[in-house]
């Protein structure tokens, strides 16, 4: 397809067939009746358009939490800007931590910081040079029984640089305590030749009773 040049068009100019024809088929490529509710034109990348649907979230991977204490989400493209994880009514009577590590790294990489409150308290905690990212509140009571919801994001994880990691734990203890927890770390803090985020590990300290997860991908 290739798009009209012609910009000074004045009074008594006559078209030719082949500009009328270039015309009515650039119009044609934004021809609304041929989209459905919602969709936009968008680039094919080789000069035209087509309708079709905006998704800035992209579900890269699903699964459940319940075949172990560790889970592994490996393979993670570097095609997008951030990652988002999703990780839905996780529970165990005895489950008492959930953390996540990054590029099968277990030494000492990750620093971090959370804000935790539950009925009765608040209170923060800090870890530098440590082993993974604590998502749960550990630090405010109880957490056994807690059914959890928690919301990771990751910021420009396909670069070669130390990435941020900002997460949200909400939950509901067996006592019927509300807990929630904000959470603000880094990877690759101490390591010299940072990388982009490749796999990302989930860990608890016993195999859950419950819980699923989702990462996307975001443009």
């Amino acid at each position: 397809m290739t798009w009209p040049t012609k910009t000074d068009f004045v009074d008594g100019d006559v078209l030719t067939a082949t500009q009328v024809n270039n015309i009515g088929t650039n119009l044609n490529a934004f021809d609304p009746t041929s989209a459905t509710l919602g969709q936009v034109p968008v680039a094919d990348g080789a000069g035209d358009v087509a309708w079709g649907a905006v998704s800035a979230f992209t579900q890269v991977a699903s699964g459940n939490l319940t075949g172990g204490t560790t889970t592994t989400i490996s393979a993670i493209p570097g095609t997008y800007v951030d990652l988002v994880l999703l990780i839905r009514d996780l529970y165990g009577t005895s489950l008492n931590t959930c953390s996540l590590q990054f590029n099968g790294e277990t030494g000492t990489q990750y620093t971090y910081a959370n804000f935790g409150i539950n009925n009765t308290s608040v209170r923060a905690l800090i870890g530098t040079n440590y082993t993974e990212i604590p998502m749960f509140p550990t630090t405010i009571g109880t957490i056994s029984n807690t059914r959890a919801f928690i919301q990771v994001r990751i910021h420009d994880y396909a670069s070669a640089a130390r990435q941020g990691v900002f997460a949200q734990t909400a939950g509901r203890d067996g006592s019927g305590f509300a807990q929630t927890l904000e959470v603000h770390g880094h990877f690759n803090t101490n390591n010299n030749s940072p990388a982009a985020i490749t796999s990302i590990t989930i860990k608890h300290n016993t195999t859950p009773t419950n819980g699923t997860y989702v990462l996307y991908g975001v443009k």
